[in-house]
């Protein structure tokens, strides 16, 4: 997994290598399968995926490591999830 971006004292000045920092964890998430399910998740993680990806990438469909999301009868139902710690390189939370 993508590391996180650990944890900052409360006194904390990010500098323009810090951001450059989590630009490249994030594009790095984002250009992996994970990327498709920050698409499709919806709200402000849809418009940081949309800064990498392009929407189309949602019709790729699910990635091969998938998790079972839901059943429609005796079908399942398979999608991307993000974790919390893909949220938080997502949305830049230390």
């Amino acid at each position: 997994p993508i590391r996180g971006l650990g944890t900052r004292p409360a006194s904390f000045q990010p500098t323009v290598a810090d951001y450059n920092e989590y630009l490249r964890r994030r594009e790095d998430l984002l250009r992996g399968p994970r990327g498709r399910a920050a698409l499709m998740h919806g709200g402000l993680v849809s418009r940081i995926a949309r800064e990498v990806l392009d929407v189309d990438t949602v019709l790729d469909g699910p990635s091969l490591n998938s998790i079972t999301v839901g059943q429609h009868g005796r079908f399942l139902l398979f999608d991307d999830r993000l974790t919390l710690n893909d949220l938080d390189i997502i949305c830049g939370v230390y």
